[in-house]
């Protein structure tokens, strides 16, 4: 059950994201004005037409990536919240078993699952997330080497074994939530596609400008922009633990407080 493997890779900086992407889209279109100009004043005839049937497939192609991109990451972000409610769920009942488990190890018991739950809350306000994380997996090993105690020093009771089912149960929700949260990124393949995409969509509509002859920069430049935000809310939506846009821990804070109010 160990994720002592699950790690987070090092990630780009959403601001440099965003800069990355609005750079590369305007230099595209910058790039594929230039050809669209050179074009035109070499060939006769009216080229604008096949140049903005071109552009408009592309553009659409690119839409329909982000769109899914969007999708995807937005519902794995819901599968990751809705985990965390679950996990909450989880330490609240292993709490309530310890209740009934024998002096002294109840109260070793319920000091682990407090200390688990704040380093838990602690992991979306620090900076040192993989530490916590190689922390939170030490917990786990603790609280089930004290279980292991518990059984030989009083055998195994029906206080212990629902207890065991319990931390089980908090163990397997903190690997699939580390599972979906780190491990199941969007792949760096599909990053590569989607820029792809994204240069020959936007060297395309420059392109076609360069043809009709119609250097209107603040469109490229509106357009390049709003390409961009698109990306960096999906790089956000990648990284449900550490992004801007991350996941309240509103369900273990409530799951601490009702651990101070019942001692």
């Amino acid at each position: 059950m160990g994720a002592g493997n699950m790690v987070a890779q090092p990630l780009i900086p959403l601001w440099l994201i965003f800069l990355l992407t609005a750079g590369i889209a305007f230099l595209s279109m910058e790039l594929g004005f230039a050809l669209g100009q050179r074009r035109r004043r070499r060939e006769e005839g009216d080229v604008h037409e096949e140049s903005r049937a071109a552009s408009g497939a592309l553009l659409g192609f690119l839409a329909f990536v982000l769109a899914i991109s969007f999708g995807n990451q937005a519902s794995r972000f819901d599968d990751y919240r809705s985990l965390g409610v679950e996990e909450a769920n989880a330490i609240q009942k292993a709490w309530l078993d310890a209740e009934w488990v024998p002096s002294p190890h109840r109260e070793t018991f319920r000091a682990g699952l407090e200390k688990y739950v704040d380093q838990r809350i602690e992991m979306l306000r620090a900076d040192a997330f993989e530490d916590l994380l190689q922390r939170s997996n030490q917990l786990h090993e603790q609280l089930w080497n004290d279980l292991k105690t518990a059984v030989r020093e009083t055998g195994l009771n029906k206080p212990l074994e629902q207890l065991s089912g319990s931390l089980v149960q908090v163990r397997m929700l903190h690997n699939e939530r580390v599972a979906v949260g780190l491990i199941e990124r969007m792949h760096p393949v599909a990053w590569m596609t989607l820029v792809t995409l994204m240069v020959l969509s936007m060297g395309s509509m420059g392109y076609s400008a360069g043809i009709a002859g119609s250097r209107r920069t603040g469109i490229r430049i509106v357009v390049a922009l709003s390409f961009s935000i698109l990306v960096t809310i999906v790089a956000d939506l990648n990284r449900p633990e550490t992004g801007r846009i991350s996941v309240d821990q509103q369900p273990l804070e409530v799951v601490r407080a009702r651990m101070i109010s019942e001692p």
